[in-house]
């Protein structure tokens, strides 16, 4: 429950940091429409505010709460296999508390055939076949 319940505060915080650099992009082309420079600069100070909120990362919390309470999950995987990458790791963790495709390629910002491919390199790494599930064995490190 606290994992997905730590997904679902994750998701909703990448899609505010996602409108909060929509807001951004679209509100600055106004700034000189002011009267007065004073205007213009608490116009420009409030955008950058929010443009420091947007640019908070998501997933570093995300990524400590799931290593508190998967403490060895990583390091099992690494003496697994060394060669795997950032993104391969992060995949990784988020298939072991049973994510969707669909939700790992929301959380990571990328597609589900990029989704697919690091699922394909990492069973490729791990030395696993087609007949294994892979987020079955990762359960069991």
């Amino acid at each position: 429950m606290k994992e997905q319940e730590l997904v679902y505060q994750t998701l909703l915080r990448i899609d505010l940091a996602q409108v909060n650099r929509s807001v951004q992009e679209k509100l600055l082309p106004f700034q000189h429409k002011f009267p007065s420079r004073a205007y213009q600069d608490d116009f420009i100070r409030i955008l950058n505010e929010v443009a420091r909120d947007s640019e908070k990362d998501p997933l570093a919390d995300f990524e400590f709460m799931f290593n508190q309470s998967h403490k060895t999950f990583i390091d099992n995987l690494m003496v697994r296999c060394s060669t795997l990458s950032r993104i391969e790791l992060q995949v990784c963790s988020l298939l072991r508390i049973n994510l969707s495709t669909k939700d790992i390629a929301r959380l990571l910002n990328i597609s589900m055939g990029t989704v697919d491919n690091c699922r394909y390199r990492i069973r490729q790494k791990l030395g696993l076949d087609q007949t294994q599930n892979l987020s079955t064995f990762l359960t069991t490190l």
